[in-house]
């Protein structure tokens, strides 16, 4: 089969495997239908080192977000409950999730494996669209609140600083201030360190080969902190906070605004905290899975990395011989050694390998990329890319950090950078909002920045251009 480049749009990178992407496709289909009465029959991922691609078809994505638009942002039913229907999604999610974490995976025979694991996956084939309906919708939802405050008086930059901003804790900034308490403790600190690995460990496991925090990783960032310090850091955090909801209070109250303006800034600032919080339920469900994954790995002498190359099918499979059978372990061997595309379209689903007829590289000895400016400024620095949170202590201060799309538990390496690059995103996005607050050159939506530029490219970041240079 050969696949049309032209008709397809390059929408995020990921640091995601072939397992996951299989149940994000099919979630997109069929679970973003009851959620939004729209879905994405077709999606196309190229899958490299550490990440994957997705593409939508042009022509769909459009058909999508027009839809959406139209009949979801302009409904008032669907703004005053869908944030609701999506959190008793999520939570559905984690409450199954959390269970499954429980088992004892190593007294389970195969057959009980391969029970868990279809449940599993029926589950997240239905109900993963509602972790992933913030990133999707996010551009329309950016171009409604422009069209409203374009028509009131309310100052646009000022407007939207009050809206992106968080007023209640996500699980991100609660476990600062809990981890901030832990270091308040005069004494032996361990018992309560323990408890908030338990806690905390699942935060960075955005897909199942990116492992949990250490219980050393949390010790590390109160090393060095006083007593007096940590007390500062959770009064200004709180502090912050009470602030940032009596500015949300005050612009709901501005007389300027008509009753559907209202409706929907509060939908808005609601949808934004999402956005960041929907982590919380992506890492939780995939560091539960993960421990599932590991024990199949561990039965079949693979690693888990492997195991994730392969498709649901493909696992239920193996689970259903003591050994791995020859199809199997070839297209391991394969897909291991090879660029590869998943192709989900209607819902058939198919693996392509790199031929003459079907070229995956895209051309990355570039002089330039360009992209949308978040915060205006212009630094040269050495790039870091970085893929997931486990990786921000590659970001030195003065680094230039290029990443698909920053989130909360980037924010350390944000501070330190002295620019940012995202591959996506819009006004809204974490990278735009966090830029903003510490006045950090960024510039965002490049598409192709993770592809293009390489850990040690020296680069100056124009962002009142809109322009990464490589010199």
């Amino acid at each position: 089969m050969r696949i049309d480049w032209k008709d397809w749009y390059k929408d995020f990178n990921r640091p995601l495997d072939l397992f996951q992407a299989q149940f994000y496709s099919r979630s997109c289909d069929g679970g973003l239908k009851e959620l939004l009465g729209v879905s994405f029959k077709h999606q196309l991922y190229i899958f490299r080192e550490n990440s994957a691609d997705g593409y939508f078809l042009k022509k769909e994505r459009v058909v999508f977000d027009e839809y959406v638009l139209k009949n979801r942002l302009k409904n008032q039913t669907f703004l005053k409950h869908s944030n609701k229907k999506i959190l008793k999604q999520c939570r559905e999610l984690e409450s199954f999730f959390l269970s499954l974490g429980r088992y004892n995976f190593s007294q389970l025979n195969r057959r009980q494996l391969l029970v868990l694991l279809n449940k599993s996956t029926k589950l997240l084939n239905k109900r993963i669209a509602a972790i992933w309906i913030g990133f999707l919708i996010d551009k329309v939802v950016e171009q409604r609140l422009e069209q409203i405050l374009k028509y009131s008086d309310l100052p646009m930059e000022e407007t939207y600083a009050v809206i992106q901003t968080a007023d209640k804790a996500n699980h991100i900034v609660q476990e600062e201030l809990d981890l901030m308490k832990i270091a308040a403790i005069k004494g032996n600190k361990n018992n309560a360190l323990i408890k908030h690995h338990s806690k905390y460990s699942y935060i960075p496991c955005y897909s199942v080969g990116v492992a949990p925090y250490t219980i050393e990783y949390f010790k590390k960032r109160i090393l060095g902190v006083s007593t007096t310090q940590a007390k500062v850091r959770v009064g200004k955090l709180s502090k912050e906070l009470r602030k940032n909801k009596h500015r949300y209070e005050l612009l709901l109250k501005n007389k300027s605004l008509t009753k559907d303006s209202r409706e929907f800034i509060r939908y808005a600032h609601d949808f934004i905290f999402f956005k960041d919080y929907r982590s919380h339920f992506r890492s939780l469900v995939i560091f539960n899975l993960r421990k599932l994954l590991s024990s199949v790995s561990q039965r079949y002498s693979i690693t888990l990395n492997q195991l994730t190359l392969l498709l649901q099918s493909e696992i239920s499979l193996l689970l259903s011989r003591n050994t791995a059978p020859a199809p199997i372990t070839m297209a391991i061997a394969k897909r291991k050694s090879n660029k590869y595309v998943y192709l989900y379209s209607g819902g058939q689903e198919k693996v392509f390998y790199k031929t003459k007829d079907f070229p995956i590289d895209l051309p990355s000895k570039v002089a330039s990329i360009r992209g949308t400016i978040a915060f205006a400024g212009k630094t040269r620095g050495v790039v870091r890319v970085i893929m997931n949170p486990n990786e921000i202590n590659k970001v030195k201060t003065g680094d230039i950090l290029v990443t698909s799309m920053t989130r909360p538990d980037y924010v350390s390496a944000m501070k330190r950078a002295a620019a940012i690059v995202t591959d996506e995103g819009g006004v809204l996005c974490h990278a735009a909002i966090i830029s903003r607050e510490l006045h950090k050159p960024c510039i965002i939506g490049t598409r192709v920045a993770t592809e293009v530029l390489k850990d040690g490219d020296m680069v100056e970041v124009d962002s009142n251009k809109g322009i990464v240079r490589r010199l």
